[in-house]
């Protein structure tokens, strides 16, 4: 699967101020793994991944909140079992209150045996990806969810264009919902991300929320052939790079 420019870091990066990590994984290639990554969960991250109807969609769970805590553990400077999270109530994971707060700030994603995973120190940041695979009617799912704006562009694109055009514009939304912390409390017409594309730009907004434009940005990513995805975070001028995990990280295993 195609992935220029995502490079594969031989040692753990040092993620500045100034800087937003974005890293891909395959969750298939930690498979062999699976025993060992259960064992870094938490009770009730282990009872939901039980939950799963499909043993596959459990273990991609298993594997993506496995590696999150590894990453976290990496750039937090400790043990992947030592990483204690806690939840939003919009569901959100955070790290969990404590002496000394980390200012680390991270967001997950994970669709169709692909997971990313967002981090930056003192910036909120979301990030959604979704397998282009799966089967939508998104015309209708744009005229009920989206703006007027956003569907009518959807809909003038020829049909062969839609769906990647569909799914580019919701990965952006999902991820400012996850940016933002606001979950569907705040409805999908009630912004717009029509205009934001491979470069960082400041997204639309209600009239409700008048300072996002000046506190977020948005930028969309590519993480392979059949997927599409993107990243939000909170203010501007920080540089985006992009890594691969696949196989292993560059760090100590479990």
């Amino acid at each position: 699967m195609a992935c220029a420019g995502w490079e594969t870091p031989e040692t753990f990066p040092v993620l500045g101020r100034d800087e937003v990590h974005v890293w891909r994984s395959r969750t298939g290639e930690h498979a062999a793994r699976l025993p060992a990554l259960r064992l870094l969960l938490s009770r009730d991250e282990s009872e939901r991944a039980a939950r799963f109807r499909a043993r596959r969609d459990g273990d991609e769970y298993t594997i993506t909140r496995a590696l999150l805590r590894l990453l976290i553990g990496g750039y937090e400077g400790v043990p992947a079992r030592a990483v204690r999270l806690a939840y939003t109530e919009e569901g959100k994971p955070v790290l969990a209150a404590g002496e000394g707060a980390s200012p680390l700030q991270f967001n997950v994603s994970h669709s169709g045996g692909l997971a990313l995973f967002a981090f930056a120190r003192a910036r909120r940041v979301g990030v959604d990806v979704e397998a282009l695979n799966r089967r939508v009617d998104h015309d209708d799912i744009a005229q009920r969810f989206f703006t007027p704006a956003e569907s009518s562009a959807l809909c003038a694109l020829p049909p062969v264009r839609r769906s990647s055009a569909f799914f580019d514009c919701w990965v952006r939304k999902e991820a400012a919902l996850k940016a933002w912390g606001t979950g569907f409390s705040l409805a999908l017409d009630r912004f717009e991300v029509l205009n934001a594309g491979a470069r960082m730009r400041a997204l639309e907004c209600p009239n409700e929320l008048p300072d996002l434009p000046r506190r977020w940005t948005i930028r969309s990513l590519r993480p392979g052939a059949g997927y599409r995805a993107a990243l939000v975070v909170e203010g501007g001028g920080c540089a985006v790079r992009r890594l691969r995990c696949e196989g292993g990280l560059p760090m100590a295993g479990p």
